[in-house]
C-alpha cells in the first residue's frame, strides 16, 4: 500500500507522479526510483561525473513531516525538494546512466536474436547459397532457367537438399 507523507493527498501524488514518473512513496518518505537504482549499483559512475555535488536526499528518503507548519505549505516545500532535485546534477546524470544501461540492454537482446536466427537457419542459408549458385551457374553460362530444374535434380541426386531453401519454390512456364 502507498504510504504518502502527512502533507500529501493522493490527488496531489497523483499529478506529480504523472510528470515524474521516477517519483516513489514508502513509509511517509518520498524516493527517487532511478537514483536509487543507480545507487543500488555502485554509484561510481555517478561520483566521477558530478563530483562532490552528489545529493542523496532523495535516495535515502525526503519529507516535511517533521516540519512544525501547516500541510500546505508542507506540501509546497516538498514539491519545491522534488523539482529542485529533478534539476539536479546528480538526478540528470543517473537518468543517462539508467538510458545508456537500457540502450546497451537492447542492443545486447538483438545481436543475441540474430544469432539464434543465424543458428537456427544456418543450414537453409546454406542451401539457399548453393541454389543460388546454381542459378548464377545457368546465367553465366547463358544456360535457359528452364534447365535450372534439371540442375537442382542433379544436385539431390549428389546429395545436396533444397528442401530446407530459404526462398519459395519457383515455378517456371513454358510456353
Amino acid at each position: 500500500m502507498l504510504h504518502l507523507p502527512n502533507s500529501v493527498s493522493l490527488a496531489s501524488w497523483k499529478a506529480w507522479n504523472k510528470s515524474r514518473e521516477w517519483l516513489v512513496a514508502d513509509s511517509g518518505n518520498i524516493y527517487c526510483s532511478v537514483c536509487c537504482e543507480i545507487y543500488k549499483t555502485g554509484f561510481s559512475s555517478v561520483k566521477t561525473t558530478v563530483g562532490a555535488k552528489i545529493k542523496l536526499n532523495f535516495i535515502k528518503g525526503v519529507t516535511t513531516d517533521h516540519m512544525q507548519k501547516c500541510q500546505s505549505v508542507q506540501r509546497k516545500q516538498l514539491l519545491k525538494k522534488i523539482n529542485k532535485h529533478a534539476g539536479s546534477q546528480t538526478h540528470k546524470v543517473c537518468v543517462q546512466i539508467k538510458q545508456q544501461a537500457m540502450r546497451n540492454e537492447l542492443e545486447e537482446a538483438l545481436q543475441q536474436a540474430q544469432t539464434v536466427w543465424d543458428e537456427a537457419n544456418l543450414e537453409k542459408l546454406g542451401a539457399t547459397c548453393k541454389v543460388f549458385r546454381s542459378a548464377y551457374m545457368c546465367a553465366e553460362e547463358e544456360i535457359a532457367f528452364v534447365k535450372h530444374s534439371a540442375i537442382m535434380e542433379l544436385h539431390e541426386l549428389n546429395g545436396c537438399t533444397k528442401a530446407s531453401c530459404c526462398i519459395p519454390t519457383i515455378h517456371v512456364q513454358t510456353y
